[in-house]
């Protein structure tokens, strides 16, 4: 799941990992934001990529040293939440791997609606 300026998207990225999927989501997030960017993530580890792209996965080394070279022309933040903390985003993921393409809102869907107003 990827915030843009208040949108929501959400896609079937067709991966085999959920490394995977984060690091495409914050590529994704890089390329539409192109000049201010506020990634939240779940993912310690994807945070750690920014201080440290060696340790992205090899066959995504190439998109994550694109998405980088944008962050140079950006206003960016990064940032962790836990899981447990963001259960939209969570609920997005699931809908995103269960459908088919790529889904944009420019309201939170109904089906995240209770998870907004708590987190």
């Amino acid at each position: 799941m990827v915030v843009y300026l208040g949108h929501l998207i959400c896609s079937n990225l067709d991966v085999h990992s959920a490394v995977h999927a984060k690091v495409l989501d914050v590529i994704k997030a890089i390329k539409l934001a192109w000049l201010h960017a506020w990634i939240e993530t779940d993912s310690l580890l994807v945070t750690q990529f920014f201080r440290s792209p060696h340790l992205v996965p090899w066959h995504l080394r190439v998109d994550w040293k694109n998405c980088l070279h944008r962050l140079h022309h950006m206003l960016f933040k990064i940032s962790h939440i836990s899981c447990e903390g963001n259960h939209g985003a969570d609920a997005l993921a699931n809908h995103g791997a269960l459908g088919s393409g790529f889904t944009w809102w420019d309201t939170a869907p109904s089906f995240i609606l209770s998870f907004c107003h708590r987190d």
